[in-house]
């Protein structure tokens, strides 16, 4: 039983390394076609640009990495969230995907991950399912006796990019983006504590304002 269990272990880690470097031929055709979409909302995204990536799988043994190689060509999306893509393979490359490009705070991805081409087929398709956010303004009324700066700020779907707070009695505007279908929850980070908040659904396209008084009885342990 030692003996076949060896056996099979160096067949599959051979295998894995032979994988290493099956390039896809240089200058394979390849092409996708697809829409990308907000289902919730049920709008299209116009103007997206799009790219085709193309990555090579390096194996570890039994495991391994995609490394980009380079994005092979890019077009954008029209009028109804559309798009069709040809491109050629560079010989230096495995895998193959369509990857957003230049998205803002407006675009949630539900951290996208991207179907992979079959660039064995004529034509292959990948739909793309992402969420328009909306603007809103915070306005944060710091109390005068809030302590352990800075204090860290996030939603759902801004989990690092709001800027931080860093004095006490001060009021301090973030601009934040969020789904207008739905409650957005907003968290404040000081130390081992957190407040949580609610803005509630708006149901607008429209800029809007959520206001808070951040004070100390509002920070919980986590």
């Amino acid at each position: 039983m030692r003996k076949i269990t060896i056996y099979v272990f160096i067949m599959v880690l051979f295998t894995a390394m032979k994988c290493d470097d099956d390039f896809v031929s240089k200058s394979t055709n390849g092409r996708v076609t697809g829409r990308v979409f907000d289902q919730w909302n049920n709008i299209p995204f116009v103007n997206m640009k799009l790219a085709i990536a193309e990555y090579n799988y390096k194996s570890h043994g039994i495991t391994g990495e995609e490394v980009f190689v380079q994005y092979l060509t890019d077009t954008t999306t029209d009028a109804e969230g559309y798009y069709d893509v040809s491109f050629v393979t560079s010989g230096k490359g495995d895998r193959y995907y369509v990857v957003p490009l230049e998205t803002d705070e407006s675009v949630f991805t539900y951290y996208y991950e991207p179907e992979l081409i079959k660039v064995y087929l004529n034509i292959d398709s990948a739909d793309i399912n992402f969420l328009h956010l909306y603007p809103c303004s915070l306005k944060v009324t710091v109390a005068d006796d809030l302590s352990n700066f800075p204090i860290k700020v996030a939603t759902d779907f801004q989990p690092y990019t709001i800027a931080d707070i860093t004095e006490a009695g001060s009021e301090v505007t973030r601009q934040l983006h969020i789904n207008k279908n739905a409650p957005t929850t907003l968290y404040f980070y000081k130390g081992t504590q957190h407040a949580v908040f609610t803005i509630p659904v708006t149901n607008t396209t429209d800029a809007t304002e959520y206001s808070v008084n951040l004070r100390n009885e509002d920070f919980k342990d986590m």
